[in-house]
């Protein structure tokens, strides 16, 4: 076996210094959806395949008599050139794989995946043809997760891979093969386990295969991270025939580049006899990291059935040996723990005596264990902040703006794992812990998303000192109010979305001086037929008039539909055009005034617009500096269809809650409802006070409340929020408050401005004995 192993690495060793760059090893997921219906394609790249069907690597999609997606081979003659998983030569690129449907019903068709599955060494772009055409543009596929196209395209998904060549000429190695080569009697409920290790650059944990007797069951195999590389572990479902002779075959590659890859065999042979009523022994070795022998003394090691039963311990000798007997056959989880070092674990499949050793680390929290990982929208949104995830229903963390989530602290064993977002479904997961683990969720839309953003600002930054994106604030004020929508990818093509889904449009374009370019003629003509539809459109550009008004064709006709003048393109921003905003009491009662980002990005040639058919519902200030023909900036048109035309960007009001006041007053207007008023878990109140929403919540929450002038007992002033010792935290004001349903936001800072700590808080009014609970997370 050692003889033939040495060979194989020569071997391996001659090609890869003869050859070019081998490319590196990748596989990633698609999932296509018609309307409720979902197919899923895989795509990748290995040194081992080739540009056609590979039985080892290659899944072929059979057509089916419902809706299923597959990626097309160029070689169409082939009878197995449609295929559910793709796997190309690693050696080829660029690589395009090109994707078809069958028996789409809707119009318009969906692809979602998970960007952080985006290899790092290559470049991915995900583009749309018609039959006969060519892409005219590509999306990278690592900063967004959803796309949209007509039924009757084809989508490509183009590969360029990035290598650097390596000092690493050694390719990883097997060892440890349970059962071992030319084994005789072997059981037939026998497991197969082998451990792939490298002593270089590491094994690429997507290039391990496994095949039993031709059959790829990587999918079907345990692969556990051990020192030096992995262990693969594959349980059959049946046991192997009496009498069988059984061949299974390891391939994978390291993480050099070029990679070197290995490939590594053994044959058994099975007998019979009757297992019922074995025991088996675990034993091994915990290594602790800074000791040696004879000072390994006192690791803890456990064996336990995951989904219950007993559990077997052992305490290591002066030499770190344990010993565990009396396990019966199935998958037992072994941990090995010692004070202050971190906990280690392996799920291991016992159907004979096994051997195996711990190596433990003074590195992470002693003892501890958790679960963490990100929460992603189908939907492409970027806004991933405020999502909820528990473990068990007892352990809760939000997600930041990344979509990060961590809750650490856990036991070992089985864990049930909620994640939740209002307007998305909600997703549960059982996940088995021995280990740190990560877990990633995208969620899909529960409520059909009210508003597209029609992101058309080409790629600038003008909010924050030019760090964030204009639609940035639209999309985090959008969340609060619980409004739902979805994003375009930057400068997308308009025409290949079913605007017939949406309430309303909101389109964001660039400042003066900036990258900006007009909206093309074909989604205009398309915005244009949406509002001849009826439905709303907010538009946000502070170049808006400069850049459309009084054009010929389709770029005039869409400014006109706006109801106003261009007046001056404003000035820049070293001058300055709009310290404050202050509305003019035509839906702003009461009147109120706005700080601006005055001479930041956002405030650089704001154009001044006069109203023609339009009123004005936002002016800057007359003076410091004054406009140069007029103060407005914002107005509002209601016509057969309704729009508010505004040069200011709503992420240049300096302040958060203000934004989002001024946003909800925008939505009203429009006619789109906030949700919070029509949030299952919020129900209609005549009276007092109503939950909050969201709860728990880490950055806002809003509380609804019902007030009547006319009755003394529900005409209140303020609301305060109270801590668990019953103390007041923080008093929230009410003014310019309408009869009937209210809201109020807390921002969990308390009356002087700090952070309050995560916990359980209460509000009340005045005077009243209805007091309700809240949950702050930090």
């Amino acid at each position: 076996m050692m003889f033939k192993y040495l060979c194989r690495v020569v071997i391996l060793t001659l090609l890869l210094f003869c050859t070019s760059l081998l490319g590196q090893s990748f596989t990633m997921s698609i999932n296509v959806y018609n309307d409720v219906e979902v197919s899923e394609v895989i795509f990748g790249t290995s040194p081992e395949a080739t540009s056609g069907y590979d039985f080892m690597l290659d899944v072929p999609a059979f057509p089916l008599p419902f809706f299923f997606a597959y990626s097309q081979l160029s070689d169409t003659t082939s009878p197995l050139s449609q295929l559910q998983t793709d796997i190309r030569n690693s050696f080829d690129s660029p690589i395009i794989w090109e994707i078809y449907t069958g028996y789409a019903t809707e119009d318009t068709l969906r692809m979602v995946w998970n960007p952080s599955m985006v290899p790092g060494f290559a470049v991915l772009k995900i583009g749309t043809h018609a039959p006969g055409d060519s892409v005219e543009h590509y999306y990278p596929m690592d900063s967004f997760s959803v796309f949209r196209y007509p039924v009757e395209n084809v989508v490509q998904v183009y590969y360029d891979a990035e290598v650097e060549p390596s000092d690493d000429t050694i390719p990883p190695y097997a060892l440890n093969w349970v059962p071992e080569d030319g084994a005789t009697g072997v059981s037939g409920e026998t497991y197969i386990s082998v451990d792939i290790l490298d002593d270089s650059s590491g094994v690429n944990s997507s290039s391990i295969t496994l095949t039993v007797d031709l059959l790829p069951i990587t999918m079907l195999a345990s692969i556990t991270p051990i020192p030096g590389g992995y262990n693969i572990i594959y349980e059959p479902f049946l046991p192997f025939g009496a009498n069988d002779t059984i061949k299974a075959k390891v391939t994978a590659c390291d993480m050099a580049s070029p990679a070197n890859c290995m490939a590594d065999s053994i044959i058994f042979y099975t007998g019979t006899g009757d297992t019922t009523g074995f025991y088996y022994t675990v034993q091994g070795t915990v290594y602790l990291e800074g000791a040696s022998e004879p000072d390994l003394h006192g690791s803890e090691v456990s064996a336990m059935d995951p989904f219950g039963g007993e559990t077997f311990t052992d305490t290591t000798d002066d030499f770190g040996a344990y010993e565990i007997g009396g396990l019966t056959s199935g998958y037992k989880l072994i941990t090995a723990q010692h004070t202050g070092y971190a906990l280690a674990g392996s799920l291991v499949s016992v159907t004979g005596d096994r051997i195996l050793n711990f190596n433990l680390s003074t590195s992470g929290i002693p003892g501890e264990v958790g679960i963490s990982g990100f929460v992603l929208l189908a939907d492409g949104s970027t806004i991933l902040e405020g999502s909820i995830v528990t473990v068990d229903s007892l352990n809760i963390d939000t997600t930041n703006s990344e979509g990060y989530y961590s809750i650490r602290g856990l036991s070992l064993g089985m864990h049930t794992i909620n994640v939740m977002r209002w307007g998305y479904l909600p997703q549960e997961q059982s996940v088995l812990l021995f280990a740190d683990t990560t877990l990633n969720f995208t969620l899909e839309w529960d409520i059909p998303p009210q508003i597209l953003i029609y992101d058309f600002d080409n790629g600038e930054n003008s909010i924050d000192e030019g760090t964030v994106g204009c639609e940035i604030p639209i999309e985090g004020s959008l969340t609060r109010l619980a409004v739902t929508f979805s994003v375009t990818p930057q400068d997308a093509d308009l025409t290949a979305y079913d605007l017939s889904l949406y309430d309303a449009v909101f389109l964001i374009t660039g400042r003066h001086g900036g990258a900006g370019s007009p909206v093309p003629d074909s989604s205009l003509q398309y915005l244009l037929e949406f509002m001849d539809g009826g439905k709303s459109l907010y538009w946000e550009g502070p170049n808006a008039g400069h850049d459309y008004f009084g054009y010929p064709g389709l770029r005039g006709d869409f400014f006109e539909r706006f109801g106003v003048n261009w007046e001056a393109n404003g000035r820049p921003a070293t001058e300055g055009n709009i310290r404050t905003l202050h509305g003019t009491g035509e839906i702003f009662n009461p009147i109120f005034e706005a700080d601006y980002d005055f001479q930041s990005l956002a405030d650089h040639y704001n154009d001044e617009l006069t109203a023609a058919e339009a009123f004005m519902i936002l002016e800057s200030q007359e003076d410091d500096p004054e406009p140069l023909d007029s103060p407005g900036r914002v107005a509002a048109y209601d016509h057969t269809y309704k729009t508010i035309i505004s040069t200011a960007y709503l992420g240049g009001i300096s302040d958060a809650q203000v934004r989002d006041s001024v946003l909800a007053k925008y939505l009203d207007f429009l006619g789109i409802t906030s949700g919070i008023k029509t949030t299952p878990g919020i129900k209609p109140i005549d009276y007092g006070l109503g939950q909050n929403y969201p709860n728990p919540f880490n950055a806002f929450t809003h509380i609804p409340f019902y007030t009547d002038p006319s009755h003394s007992g529900r005409n209140w002033k303020t609301i305060s929020v109270k801590n668990i010792l019953g103390q007041t935290i923080r008093t929230l004001p009410l003014t310019g408050l309408q009869s009937g349903l209210n809201f109020i936001t807390w921002d969990g800072r308390d009356d002087q401005g700090n952070t309050v700590p995560g916990g359980l808080y209460f509000y009340k009014t005045e005077g009243d004995k209805e007091v309700k609970q809240m949950i702050f997370l930090k």
